[in-house]
């Protein structure tokens, strides 16, 4: 099972990454439900943090303070630089598709 910070996330924080996954995944019912099934809500949670980890350092924000914000270690953090380095197109990609979503918008002001 996957290790997720036990220090919890500010609430409004961890609804935006809930929507920003679900936009990201497009998800709609039954499409939702069936992830429900599949994926667990920690599992969940991991993939939220680590998909608005690479968004927020696509608009530049400092590793240190999206570790701090997502309660995530620098090390995950730095982890994910470098995969954001090596894929920096499909994340810009990723990005463009979610910049209209209110999720992706309310994420970069909670965390800036």
């Amino acid at each position: 099972m996957p290790h997720v910070s036990a220090q919890e996330l500010e609430p409004r924080l961890n609804d935006t990454l809930t929507r920003l996954l679900g936009a990201f995944f497009g998800f709609e019912s039954p499409k939702k439900e069936m992830f429900n099934l599949m994926i667990t809500d920690t599992e969940q949670l991991m993939w939220a943090k680590r998909l608005s980890a690479l968004l927020l350092l696509h608009k530049g924000v400092k590793q240190a303070r999206i570790a701090r914000a997502l309660r995530m270690t620098r090390i995950t953090v730095a982890r994910l630089k470098k995969v954001y380095e090596a894929e920096k197109g499909l994340v810009t990609e990723i990005s463009r598709v979610l910049s209209s979503s209110t999720s992706y918008q309310t994420l970069v002001m909670l965390v800036k």
